[in-house]
Formats: C-alpha cells, structure tokens, sequence
C-alpha cells in the first residue's frame, strides 16, 4: 500500500488511488487562464520576414544527430539524446516543425 498524499492547507489527506491520481492531476495540469485580450492573428507576408530556406529531413536528422548526447541545443533544454530519441517515434513531426 502506497503512503497517502497531504494536500495542504490542513485538508485530509489523500489515501485511495483514484483520490490521489485527481490530487496530481489538478496539481500537475491546473486549468490554464483565460486571455482577457487575445492577441490579434496576422500571417500576412511582411517585407522584413525571414526568408523560407528549405531544407531536407536527412540534413535536419543529421544536425539533431551531431548533438553530442547530453549537452542542450539551444532554448528547449532538450538534450541531444532526447532529440534522437524523438526523432526515432516522431521523425515527420519533427521535421515538419523545422
């Protein structure tokens, strides 16, 4: 039997399974706020855009696959090891994301 979940706040704690997966669930993944001013949606072509440079899928496997395994690529915090594991279940999505 698996120790029970405190919720804070002074509330009971949590003892049966399905309590406890609606504990993490409203813990883990809180309702999102709602945007009081979405922002408005432009894709009209721009002159300053970036220009579209196409690439091919072997040229982004290959860049995903000269990551050295534990090191981070940019911004995401994904490790190399995580971009060749992804790649391996999500190879179209990836490259369609480039």
């Amino acid at each position: 039997m698996s120790l029970a979940l405190t919720r804070g706040n002074g509330d009971e704690p949590v003892v049966t399974h399905s309590d406890k997966c609606k504990l993490l669930r409203s813990t883990l993944f809180p309702p999102q706020p709602q945007l009081t001013d979405e922002p408005p949606i432009d894709l009209e072509p721009r002159t300053d855009d970036m220009g579209y440079q196409e690439v091919t899928k072997q040229e982004v496997q290959n860049v995903l696959f000269t990551a050295a395994p534990m090191n981070t690529l940019g911004l995401t915090g994904m490790t190399g090891k995580a971009y060749h594991w992804t790649w391996t279940v999500l190879e179209e999505e990836l490259y369609h994301l480039i």
